[in-house]
């Protein structure tokens, strides 16, 4: 492998350029959104752990099961919705308070699921950033 000539001012040479030109095809993601849809997917995986891991939080002290019976508000016993189930968007627009009797929702919930998104984007951002 030759290096470009330089005519007095110094001529800089990425790594990654250098790597491909000698054939071992790292993929360039310049000017793709792989990374960030890759992130974005991380994070969302990550906020979904962390609402698994809030159930876990509250029924395994408690030695019910972690399978049955679905989410339900802890005050009314009202199985919660698909639209009530989305990590962190369901809290916020539901201002921290059950849809059905109005009892306040703790703010560990977000707190746990906005913790796990932003570990899991921070490793899948190290990882293909």
């Amino acid at each position: 492998m030759t290096l470009p000539e330089s005519s007095g001012d110094h001529t800089l040479v990425s790594v990654r350029a250098c790597a491909d030109s000698t054939g071992f095809g790292f993929p360039t993601h310049e000017a793709s959104t792989v990374p960030i849809v890759t992130i974005l997917l991380a994070a969302a995986f990550g906020a979904s752990l962390g609402s698994f891991l809030n159930v876990v939080l509250w029924r395994v002290p408690r030695g019910e099961s972690l399978v049955s019976p679905p989410s339900h508000c802890p005050a009314c016993d009202t199985d919660l919705g698909p639209a009530e189930l989305v990590p962190i968007a369901s809290w916020l627009a539901l201002r921290g308070r059950c849809r059905h009797c109005g009892v306040h929702i703790s703010a560990r919930y977000p707190l746990v699921e906005a913790g796990c998104a932003l570990a899991f984007g921070l490793i899948a951002w190290f990882v293909v950033g």
